[in-house]
């Protein structure tokens, strides 16, 4: 057995190095590039507006469109290296708050069917030889690739010599393997719940959820936030241009009240996206949720859990979880599902899998769940 305290450094090494995560990065990194370009154009509609004061509405519009947009793409060129430092400054927060969250020291041991971890904050996990996807060494690590996304990061200073047998151990118990199968876990209670979910059905569960939990209102403010901010300058240097001009009879030879009608035609798009932004921010959770589906498609698995005092135990091909009370943050529970939010995943039980069992699972876990501090229940 390997017992060490983990750092943020390690968190990070295991969340980002597998093929599916850095491709995940990629596009946090090009999303981040795209932000900038697009604020940079509305900054230059907005500075060109100020700065000409004699812009004609029509000879003028198409070059400063073309002139804006050539600032867009160079700022987006050359925001790479600020998008990736916020990017990997946003995943550092999120690996200082999971290690808090998570608990020390680490244990990892090997066993005759596979490789077992616990933290005291999540639980217990094991994971069976086949769905191990084998080991790489850096130089700070040893990497043990757990999943589409995701390693379990040892560090080597948990002691040079025992992280090297440990390695010798893994390899040999991975080639005797090649080509096994993995299999639903055969030991389980009677009333447990055996189910295999659709992509629709698990977006559905973790959107109502992000509804009850306020996740999508905070989603909504952002957007709303992040919109009003791109067009603050366009349309505040367009209202200041008019106020200016509003003493005179022409504009460059245009009444001043064609300004306000391109103001208010402005207002009104504004207006209008602002009005569509809670649509559209679930549309784009629901888009999210399906691309975490594309890298990781487990929750599609067959599955099969249970709640005792203790936690829920949550089994699939391969693996086998045991889920601390503490590590749950939320129960929620609608006409189709039982839905457990975990600090780093989501859990959806159909009831169709079985209506008694699952109302035995929803009392459980209600009875557990109101002695842990800050787990919320939703009806």
């Amino acid at each position: 057995m390997l017992q060490f305290e983990a750092t943020v450094e390690d968190v990070l090494a295991g969340s980002t190095h597998t093929p599916a995560a850095r491709s995940h990065l990629r596009r946090l990194v090009l999303d981040r590039r795209i932000h900038c370009a697009t604020t940079a154009f509305l900054v230059a509609v907005g500075i060109r507006l100020l700065g000409s004061p004699a812009l004609e509405l029509t000879g003028s519009v198409v070059p400063s469109a073309l002139g804006a947009a050539a600032v867009a793409v160079l700022v987006g060129l050359l925001s790479g290296p600020w998008a990736r430092r916020h990017v990997e400054a946003g995943l550092r927060r999120a690996a200082t708050k999971a290690l808090a969250e998570s608990g020390q020291p680490r244990r990892i041991w090997l066993d005759a069917t596979g490789l077992g971890a616990y933290s005291p904050g999540g639980g217990t996990s094991h994971l069976d030889w086949a769905v191990i996807g084998g080991i790489e060494e850096t130089p700070d690590h040893l990497l043990v690739r757990t999943g589409p996304v995701e390693s379990l990061a040892i560090p080597w200073r948990t002691g040079p010599l025992d992280v090297a047998a440990f390695a010798a151990e893994l390899r040999s118990r991975l080639s005797t393997v090649v080509g096994q199968v993995a299999v639903l876990p055969t030991i389980a209670p009677q009333d447990s719940l055996q189910f295999v979910l659709t992509e629709e059905q698990w977006v559905d569960a973790l959107v109502w959820m992000d509804r009850r939990d306020g996740t999508l209102a905070r989603l909504v403010r952002r957007r709303r936030r992040s919109s009003a901010a791109y067009f603050a300058l366009p349309l505040g240097a367009l209202l200041l241009l008019i106020l200016t001009t509003a003493s005179t009879t022409s504009w460059s030879g245009r009444s001043p009240s064609v300004l306000l009608g391109v103001l208010a035609g402005s207002v009104l798009i504004v207006g209008l996206a602002q009005l569509l932004i809670p649509a559209t921010a679930e549309f784009a959770q629901r888009s999210s949720r399906r691309g975490y589906l594309a890298l990781d498609p487990r929750p599609l698995e067959p599955t099969r859990v249970w709640a005792s005092a203790g936690g829920v135990d949550l089994q699939r091909p391969g693996s086998w979880d045991h889920l601390e009370w503490s590590w749950i943050t939320a129960l929620g529970e609608n006409r189709d599902m039982v839905i457990l939010r975990t600090r780093t995943s989501l859990l959806a039980v159909p009831k169709a899998a079985g209506p008694i069992a699952a109302e035995r699972f929803s009392t459980v876990a209600r009875e557990q769940l109101a002695a842990v501090s800050g787990a919320r229940v939703y009806a």
